[in-house]
């Protein structure tokens, strides 16, 4: 049964309060809808700047690891490996550019860096690698 107004004007009342709720629930759905829409994109944001913090650490260590080969470590063919205290599990490649040289006064060595790391964000397996081309002092 329809409510009995006895006026016009609380009848236009009773209608516009209406209304009024309907847009307020229609707001407020809107409202939802951005705030999700911005914090999946917040989320998506945080893990490609966490994901480009892990590759900017990773290069990083490639960079140290070619600069210590032939000072801090010998140039000779081989490889080492090791881990840093962050997580990051490296191997350095040496090896003679060109096999059997005899009697040179330089021996070029291509020097491989390889960087491997767990991104917990995307839960996969990156890594990078750095090759360098190092000279030795032959015989």
């Amino acid at each position: 049964m329809l409510p009995v107004h006895e006026n016009a004007h609380e009848a236009a009342c009773s209608d516009e309060a209406g209304y009024t709720v309907l847009e307020a629930i229609v707001a407020l759905t809107i409202l939802v809808l951005v705030a999700t829409a911005f914090q999946s994109g917040l989320r998506t944001g945080s893990a490609a700047i966490r994901a480009s913090d892990l590759e900017s650490a990773a290069m990083a260590v490639a960079k140290s690891e070619l600069e210590k080969v032939g000072v801090a470590a010998p140039l000779e063919e081989g490889q080492r490996e090791g881990r840093t205290p962050d997580g990051f599990d490296w191997v350095v490649s040496q090896r003679p550019r060109q096999q059997g040289q005899q009697n040179i006064r330089v021996i070029p060595y291509w020097i491989v860096v390889t960087v491997t790391w767990h991104d917990h964000t995307n839960a996969q397996t990156r890594s990078l690698s750095l090759t360098g081309l190092k000279l030795k002092r032959g015989s």
